[in-house]
């Protein structure tokens, strides 16, 4: 039973890692006014591998 109820803590705490990086993402994606294009691209590019640990910490590789 310990095994289980770890197993579902540890799923939720991974979950909630992911939800915090993919805010982390939106809110560089939304926060690029005044950015060159090159700031922007690198902007977009940072929260791609944000949004890309959220989905490994699911299990969504």
């Amino acid at each position: 039973m310990d095994n289980i109820l770890s197993r579902i803590v540890d799923r939720q705490s991974r979950n909630t890692q992911a939800d915090d990086l993919e805010a982390r993402a939106d809110r560089i994606g939304r926060n690029t006014d005044g950015m060159t294009s090159d700031e922007r691209n690198a902007a977009h590019e940072q929260a791609a591998e944000l949004r890309q640990q959220a989905q490994t910490l699911r299990g969504n590789r």
